[in-house]
């Protein structure tokens, strides 16, 4: 850590102070990472002049291993703090293959937010995103996955403020195909509000089969959770990935349809759970 002062602050407490700071390579093992090879390190920059903090940073995180990876993986992040607002973006890699991407900040001056307690009004967003990546791929570097078809994609926002964040999220199965032969897909979304959250399981071209649940706060902290199971005429082998299935014994019969819901009532402290509205 470097520290060069244009005055005294003991003399000019307004002064201007600038400073670089830097972390050689630790072992992720040393810094309670337990499981985990590679290393960390870490180097920035700030200048502090009168109440305000200008600085930038990045972290690295190299030859990250774990048991279940066939190679490691590297993470990179950076963040910038001036008075417009915080900037952070990174992302995972693993060789030429790109996993997850993150961009994204807080709009506005976060210093004097905070002094007047007021940083829960500024604007965020963020967005984690994971590129279209084949499950082959995918595979060749956790061995454990099971052996389907298709490939993955989708990603997460974060919008709204800091005191009231809005999750939206979706995530993609494609590029595979079900028993009877047609192109499968698989969607999962997730929003989270200030009321709660809301699930989603939508499988199938048009989503002849939709599972979705609502998770709201109740009173005395309890949350009540209310779920919906919708088919619309859908053929089970519409349903069931072609590779799951010997190819031998293809022919799935029967067809799906009808409507589920039922509501449940749950006590996280004693995990009391009351079926309700069914």
């Amino acid at each position: 850590l470097n520290l060069r002062f244009a005055r005294s602050p003991l003399i000019d407490p307004g002064t201007r102070i600038t400073g670089d700071f830097s972390l050689d390579p630790m072992a992720l093992a040393k810094m309670g990472a337990h499981g985990l090879e590679g290393a960390v390190s870490a180097s920035g920059s700030f200048e502090k002049r009168g109440r305000h903090i200008q600085a930038e940073a990045e972290l690295q995180a190299s030859r990250v291993r774990h048991p279940k990876l066939s190679r490691s993986v590297d993470i990179a992040g950076r963040l910038n703090l001036d008075k417009t607002g915080v900037r952070i973006s990174g992302g995972v890699t693993s060789g030429k293959l790109q996993l997850v991407t993150l961009s994204g900040g807080i709009t506005g001056d976060l210093q004097r937010a905070t002094r007047r307690k007021r940083e829960g009004k500024l604007p965020l967003a963020l967005a984690l995103d994971t590129p279209r990546t084949s499950i082959d791929a995918l595979r060749q570097l956790i061995p454990s996955l099971p052996k389907l078809e298709g490939a993955l994609s989708g990603g997460l926002k974060v919008t709204g403020t800091v005191g009231k964040p809005h999750l939206d999220g979706l995530w993609e199965w494609s590029d595979f195909n079900v028993a009877s032969g047609d192109d499968g897909r698989v969607e999962v979304a997730l929003q989270g509000h200030e009321d709660g959250a809301d699930f989603a399981l939508r499988v199938g071209k048009n989503a002849p089969l939709s599972i979705s649940a609502k998770v709201r706060q109740a009173e005395q902290s309890n949350l009540h959770l209310t779920s919906y199971i919708d088919a619309k005429r859908v053929r089970i082998a519409q349903l069931v990935p072609a590779s799951v299935i010997p190819s031998s014994n293809r022919a799935l019969g029967g067809t799906l349809d009808g409507h589920f819901t039922f509501g449940m009532r749950v006590d996280p402290a004693s995990q009391k759970v009351d079926v309700e509205d069914a």
